[in-house]
């Protein structure tokens, strides 16, 4: 035993011993996790995005973690907000199939409702999930793994108690990136 450890008392070195025994069995169980991480299957996915003509804010992107780990060329709208001078529609992609999920209120604070051949009434059984805001959706035939790159352009009308305020013309583009599956 050196002469430094002999110096200290056992508690000290009881307690040194566990902190150092501690600190080895997290760095081999951080060195395992990323092991474990960087080696799950990559494989081609589809991720939906939207385009318009109108002007749109992205609030939020694709995540790159999880499924989508460094995954997509370019980052990818997961969640858009259109501005209009009758109120707000904000829109939000999720699931597979792809569904693009929509809200909106006037101006002054009247919600806006969602038509279309395409457009179906929406609303959540568990009223605390993320989606329970929307009200309204539109759900794609392409899939999360499917190889196809099926664009489509669908619109939507955009209503308040007023009548209609206008037709939207969107286009759904599936855009092709590398996922990760799940352990």
């Amino acid at each position: 035993m050196s002469p430094e450890l002999e110096r200290q008392s056992p508690m000290t070195r009881a307690i040194g011993f566990w902190a150092g025994g501690i600190t080895v069995m997290v760095l081999v169980i951080g060195v395992f996790v990323a092991a474990q991480v960087a080696n799950r299957p990559r494989f081609p996915c589809n991720v939906p995005s939207l385009e318009s003509r109108l002007r749109m804010t992205v609030t939020m992107v694709v995540p790159r973690r999880g499924y989508f780990v460094d995954s997509c060329p370019t980052p990818i709208p997961q969640e858009m907000k259109f501005e209009r001078e009758y109120g707000d529609i904000q829109m939000f992609w999720w699931g597979s199939p792809h569904r693009l999920y929509m809200v909106g209120r006037t101006a002054t604070g009247r919600p806006l409702t969602f038509g279309g051949p395409r457009v179906e009434q929406f609303k959540v059984r568990e009223p605390a999930t993320f989606l329970a805001g929307y009200t309204s959706r539109v759900t794609f035939v392409e899939s999360f793994l499917a190889d196809s790159k099926a664009a489509e352009t669908f619109s939507i009308e955009v209503r308040d108690d007023g009548g209609l305020r206008e037709e939207i013309e969107l286009r759904y583009v599936p855009r092709a990136c590398t996922c990760v599956s799940d352990p």
